[in-house]
């Protein structure tokens, strides 16, 4: 099967990873793979199978007013459109809203299968985004959402169109370290924005630290919630 990832950029995220998960496993069971980066960025923060035919677009401008921002959307999906006309897959999976947008635009009158990821709860994004998605995610053959709550956003949307799958775990048996003496820690990786909500899971410790004094929270990352 000839299989494309549309991505805004393959630097370091969650969507990311997940598409990196999802290329080495179709790679392995035999699919044509290819990867469409909307960003000049040409570095991958996470390594791909060699297989996969990495194409980056480099449609990157920064828009000075809304007239700009039109004429670089409209670009965007003109150059996207060319591109999946060249490579025509047997199937189209598209990652973040924003480029979830641009992918539907660009499939217009195409016809290409096209599942979009819902990465995030969509009342976190602009009002002009949650409008766009309301309008177009219908047009989408699937929606894949990662937890229910995202999912219920979009119950205009026939249930036979949308789907809930977590993210995945990937677990190396090898890779797993046996550690018997304290202390044990529990780590959080992750931006430090509210959206990532690293609060619940320190209320979560909080009512249970008394029960385990050999454990701990350490929480990694940069944001606007840094102290």
């Amino acid at each position: 099967m000839r299989i494309a990832f549309i991505m805004g950029h393959m630097r370091m995220g969650g969507a990311e990873r997940v598409v990196s998960l999802l290329c080495e496993q179709m790679v392995q069971r035999g699919d044509d793979v290819t990867l469409i980066n909307l960003s000049h960025a040409r570095e991958n923060f996470f390594v791909l199978p060699k297989a996969v035919h990495q194409i980056n677009l480099d449609t990157d401008r920064v828009a000075c007013h809304k007239l700009d921002t039109l004429r670089h959307v409209v670009h965007r999906v003109g150059v996207l459109r060319r591109e999946i006309k060249q490579v025509h897959p047997d199937m189209l999976f598209a990652f973040t809203d924003r480029t979830n947008i641009l992918a539907l635009l660009a499939n217009l009158g195409l016809g290409y299968p096209l599942l979009v990821s819902v990465r995030r709860h969509p009342r976190f994004n602009p009002v002009a985004l949650r409008a766009l998605t309301h309008i177009l995610y219908p047009m989408a053959s699937a929606i894949v959402s990662v937890n229910s709550v995202a999912d219920q956003w979009y119950h205009h949307i026939r249930s036979t169109k949308r789907y809930v799958i977590p993210n995945p775990v990937q677990v190396r048996l090898g890779d797993v370290l046996h550690i018997d003496k304290p202390p044990y820690h529990i780590v959080s990786l992750g931006r430090l924005e509210h959206i990532k909500n690293h609060a619940l899971l320190i209320r979560a410790f909080a009512q249970l630290a008394d029960e385990f004094p050999d454990w701990d929270v350490q929480i990694y990352g940069s944001g606007r919630e840094y102290t």
